[in-house]
């Protein structure tokens, strides 16, 4: 199978910047000691930025933004929540209150920039299809966002704390299962020649999740303590669940660009 025709021809520049910036992220953060939320911004943010600015129109930048507000919140909230209440995953240190308690803004501003990077990548790359911001299939996604949360605040308000807390080695895994893997397979089937297209979009976010996820755990920026369906990859002393590699680094992007194709198009 060929791969799509790109829109754009990314140049020799365009190619150094988003390889080696990550790169630079990662030294910055090590060197200095950064927190989370700058070395998310520098790793994530930074590579969607420049795209942004260098190759799209205002219009589709602002599509990009509502389509990540639409998904990402709901995604972020109540993920966050399950996982962080398991012991899948925990950030010791952020520098905003928690939100109830327990999630950390910055995973939540995380999950922002990471659908925002892999969709303005996606858009240089192959383009846009309409150009209306929200239409009919925005709802599509809206709807059962606004259900999924009105849903989860009532049995975070009825419930106990256990609720929402799932101690198994199999708890990432199901995880993933239900809230990416499912969807994201649902979607490949509808658009299945999507997934050739998508390969340069989810090899590059991977790249990132990589190296950031090094990086982050060597800086105790975030910590997995849960129990896994696998050993944990070991890097540096600090282990790093391949649950995290494939559902983050490869199920997500995908994820990502199906949903924002159904969306577009």
């Amino acid at each position: 199978m060929r791969f799509p025709r790109f829109r754009h021809r990314l140049s020799h520049w365009d190619y150094t910047f988003l390889l080696l910036f990550p790169i630079v992220g990662v030294m910055l953060s090590q060197w200095f000691h950064l927190p989370y939320l700058l070395s998310i911004l520098l790793m994530y943010g930074a590579p969607g930025l420049y795209l942004a600015l260098r190759y799209e129109k205002s219009w589709e930048i602002t599509k990009g933004l509502i389509f990540t507000l639409v998904v990402a919140t709901p995604c972020a909230i109540i993920v966050d929540m399950i996982g962080t209440r398991s012991g899948i995953w925990y950030v010791p240190k952020s520098l905003f209150p928690r939100i109830f308690g327990v999630i950390p803004v910055e995973d939540i501003i995380w999950l922002y920039a990471a659908v925002f990077t892999v969709l303005i990548l996606y858009a240089v790359l192959y383009g846009s299809g309409k150009h209306e911001l929200v239409d009919r299939r925005m709802w599509l996604f809206a709807l059962p966002a606004l259900l999924a949360l009105s849903t989860f605040f009532f049995v975070l308000a009825s419930a106990d704390r256990n609720t929402l807390s799932f101690r198994s080695p199999y708890a990432y895994t199901l995880l993933g299962t239900v809230f990416f893997l499912i969807p994201t397979s649902s979607l490949l089937y509808r658009f299945p020649k999507m997934l050739m297209k998508s390969l340069p979009v989810m090899g590059y976010f991977l790249y990132i999740t990589i190296l950031f996820e090094f990086s982050a755990t060597t800086l105790q920026q975030w910590v997995f303590t849960g129990e896994y369906l696998l050993p944990p990859l070991i890097a540096f002393g600090n282990a790093i669940p391949w649950e995290e590699f494939f559902f983050v680094g490869i199920v997500g992007p995908l994820a990502t660009i199906l949903g924002y194709e159904f969306f577009d198009n």
